[in-house]
């Protein structure tokens, strides 16, 4: 039986993948997937894959868009989801009929086993007879716990396992590297030699990672910044400009959080993951860096650009809506959101200056950069329908910015600003006052 598993969150993927092998017959083989759009792709390469355990809300590709998939090709996988969202609560995307069952998180461990006495019998006769005393758990899995459940063992032959670790030890970043150097991807337990606490283990550890999602906004940002830091190093960034940025994104949302409304969002935000504060994070950094190659970077022009990156999307509630980069990649992927996404997309520019006014002190320009966030150089955008001649030069920044930020988020270790920059340009992106910002990006290095 193939399962394929399917979570943004690779820990957690890892952890679902470890109790399948754990609950499930010992040749089942598990697949792993960390986004919507990935798994699409296995899954047209695996036409013989049984289950598909599915995340809902993920940056590349969310659930609804994998059983979109299953159902249009008339797929036999049964479609399980695996989230703290259940079918019921969004029934356009999960319609009654086309989900086998759903796995409420962090109580993975009892929704894989529920699964497994739902599949069918004839499915697990043959499998069930085919079990092997020792069965594997990924190397990154048995990092996660404070304390080894079981005896563990390598595995030397066909039928030679020795044992390597004691029950409850600790698997240690020492043993992680050690194994990792030896290309030992996955270590093996003992059936029957686990003890009956795994399952509280296992628990433990995926509230643990699920509760990563709940990190106050902070501490979410310096790990981000010092994470992007690293990854934009071809921009050329200097520590004083490191510093500096991150003082100001500091000080936008050390304002945020002082109003009611804005601090509700971001509370919000939590549960989608890290994906909004690393790209806001990301683009206040990125223009930061333009406007100080332009010779604008003022501390005051340093702090708009940074506050208002981090109210850019106040109303949004959904990862594929914030990734898009400009009205023209919007109008292109329009069909595959709802009439109510649509609708909230196209008003959250108007929605985030409401917002901004409910707060006591905000610098001038601030309210412009949010309203004019999403027009284009051939005046198509919205919702003023500004050109490039119309648009400040400020604006400017702020627009190719965060269209950076979310190319280099979507590619990373792959990305490439000459790439970048012919894109840019093939969208009008270096004419009128987009000129000096589209020169300071093309001027950058490869990654």
């Amino acid at each position: 039986m193939k399962i394929l598993i399917v979570d943004d969150e690779s820990d957690i993927c890892e952890l679902i993948g470890f109790i399948v092998q754990d609950i499930f017959p010992s040749d089942t083989d598990t697949l792993l997937a960390y986004s919507g759009n990935e798994a699409i792709k296995i899954l047209k390469e695996n036409d013989d894959i049984e289950i598909c355990i599915c995340d809902h809300n993920m940056a590349d590709g969310m659930g609804p868009d994998v059983l979109k998939y299953l159902i249009e090709v008339k797929s036999k996988t049964k479609f399980v989801l695996c989230s703290t969202v259940i079918p019921s609560d969004k029934p356009n995307d999960y319609p009654a009929g086309f989900v086998y069952t759903n796995i409420q998180k962090p109580e993975i461990g009892i929704g894989i086993e529920h699964l497994f006495h739902l599949v069918e019998k004839s499915m697990l006769e043959k499998l069930k007879c085919m079990s092997d005393e020792f069965f594997p758990v990924k190397v990154h899995v048995l990092s996660l716990m404070e304390a080894l459940p079981a005896d563990i063992y390598i595995r030397m032959s066909d039928n030679k396992f020795i044992k390597c670790i004691n029950q409850s030890e600790e698997f240690s970043s020492a043993d992680k590297e050690k194994y990792t150097q030896k290309f030992v991807a996955e270590l093996y337990m003992k059936k029957g030699e686990h003890s009956p606490s795994v399952n509280e283990i296992i628990l433990d550890t995926v509230q643990k990672i699920m509760e990563r999602r709940n990190l106050p906004l902070t501490e979410k940002l310096n790990i981000a910044h010092s994470q992007l830091v690293v990854l934009i190093k071809f921009t050329g960034i200097t520590p004083e400009l490191a510093e500096s940025s991150k003082k100001n994104i500091q000080q936008s949302v050390a304002l945020i959080m002082k109003n009611p409304l804005a601090a509700d969002f971001w509370k919000e935000m939590n549960f989608l993951g890290e994906y909004p504060s690393t790209l806001y994070t990301l683009h206040s950094l990125l223009a930061s860096i333009v406007v100080k190659k332009l010779h604008w970077s003022s501390e005051a022009t340093m702090y708009k650009l940074s506050l208002s990156a981090f109210l850019q999307d106040i109303s949004l509630d959904s990862i594929p809506l914030m990734e898009i980069c400009d009205n023209q990649e919007f109008i292109e992927k329009q069909s595959r959101f709802t009439p109510a996404e649509v609708k909230k997309y196209l008003e959250h520019p108007q929605r985030a200056i409401e917002v901004l006014a409910s707060f006591k002190e905000i610098p001038p320009d601030v309210d412009r950069l949010l309203l004019e966030q999403h027009e284009m150089p051939d005046g198509t955008g919205f919702p003023r329908k500004l050109n490039a001649n119309q648009l400040g030069p400020l604006t400017c920044v702020f627009i190719i910015t965060g269209i950076f930020a979310r190319h280099i988020l979507k590619d990373k270790s792959s990305f490439d600003v000459g790439a970048f920059a012919i894109l840019l340009e093939g969208k009008g992106y270096s004419r009128g006052n987009f000129k000096e910002s589209f020169e300071v990006i093309k001027s950058m290095r490869k990654i």
